[in-house]
């Protein structure tokens, strides 16, 4: 917890100097401005609205009052009694820490993107020379998204928690039957589109479009042999994922200090987080082998929808991952097996 308070501080302290070395600088330069000057810009980072210098004063009025406003947020969190979560006093813990380096997160964001604003305001230069505001909102994405499954991955590994605890043979055996219903899923949707490939292999042209570009559409024709690339890759991957799952369930020990119950739910955790990646691949290689056979291009929102399933699993299965491991860390430092 040490460490989280030294990062907390650090943040604000960095966030609110920023922001305050940048006022200084603009009243030191406010002299020296036109009387009209670009205080606003469009996406693409370029002036767009041209007015007196005196508006340059917003982005100070917008970032400190973001910054004050994420303030209140963190002291809120902190102080809420109950954060409205199925969590244990540690979960808790865990929890507010996670949403208040969150907090952090978009007080540095903001700080920057404000303190940016007032240089280009005072240098009457455009934001694209730093970034668009489409980066922005990517960084944003890519940051916060991962911030926000941790919180998601802590309360859904305390739910688990409290559910093996109260039936332990019910939870195993409803956790075997969504792992096989998943595998049976992933496998067998790439399995059918084989057939489905092998159906319509001979009314193909001999050369096809096999590969897509980023908007979707065919960027690679070759012979229609290779329109068998996706089934390679995607069995391929399937398998691996596999092998990975039941390697994760023979280990003996996961070289973690913890009991017993805490082993067993991290392997679940593990397995589910492969079993969900083994979904995402299977969708992906079965869409990819459609547009091969029917020759039409590949929708740029199906990888985009499957890269965010992908951002979110990941650090809300390593979340869970942690949050067991410390709250099943047995006070003997013996650890356990299954």
């Amino acid at each position: 917890m040490k460490a989280y308070r030294i990062i907390h501080l650090a943040a604000n302290i960095i966030a609110f100097g920023l922001l305050g070395a940048f006022l200084i600088y603009f009243l030191f330069s406010f002299g020296s401005l036109p009387d009209t000057v670009g205080v606003h810009f469009d996406p693409q980072g370029e002036p767009d609205v041209f007015a007196s210098k005196l508006f340059g004063f917003y982005p100070f009025a917008a970032g400190f009052g973001l910054l004050g406003i994420f303030s209140l947020l963190t002291f809120a969190v902190n102080k809420i009694k109950n954060p409205g979560f199925s969590l244990s006093d540690k979960g808790n813990r865990i929890l507010r820490c996670v949403i208040t380096l969150l907090l952090d997160l978009l007080k540095l964001i903001w700080a920057v993107f404000f303190s940016v604003w007032t240089y280009c305001v005072v240098h009457e230069i455009g934001m694209s020379a730093f970034f668009t505001l489409t980066d922005l909102r990517n960084l944003l994405f890519l940051l916060l998204i991962p911030l926000i499954a941790v919180a998601a991955g802590i309360n859904d590994a305390s739910k688990w928690e409290k559910a093996y605890l109260a039936d332990a043979e019910g939870f195993r055996k409803k956790k075997r039957t969504v792992h096989i219903a998943i595998n049976a899923a992933a496998f067998g949707a790439l399995a059918v589109m084989l057939v489905y490939m092998l159906i319509m292999y001979g009314g193909l042209p001999e050369r096809i479009g096999v590969h897509f570009g980023g908007d979707g559409s065919f960027d690679v024709i070759d012979s229609k042999l290779l329109g068998f690339y996706p089934f390679a890759a995607g069995f391929g991957l399937l398998g691996a994922l596999s092998l990975c799952s039941l390697a994760v369930n023979k280990l003996k020990k996961l070289g973690m200090k913890v009991t017993a119950d805490g082993e067993f739910l991290i392997r679940l955790h593990i397995t589910r987080l492969t079993d969900m990646m083994k979904f995402i691949v299977s969708v992906f290689f079965t869409v990819w082998a459609y547009c091969v056979i029917n020759q039409v291009g590949m929708e740029t929102l199906i990888p985009f929808v499957l890269a965010v399933l992908f951002i979110l699993m990941l650090p809300a299965e390593i979340a869970a991952v942690i949050f067991t491991s410390v709250k099943y860390k047995p006070k003997n430092e013996i650890s356990g097996n299954v």
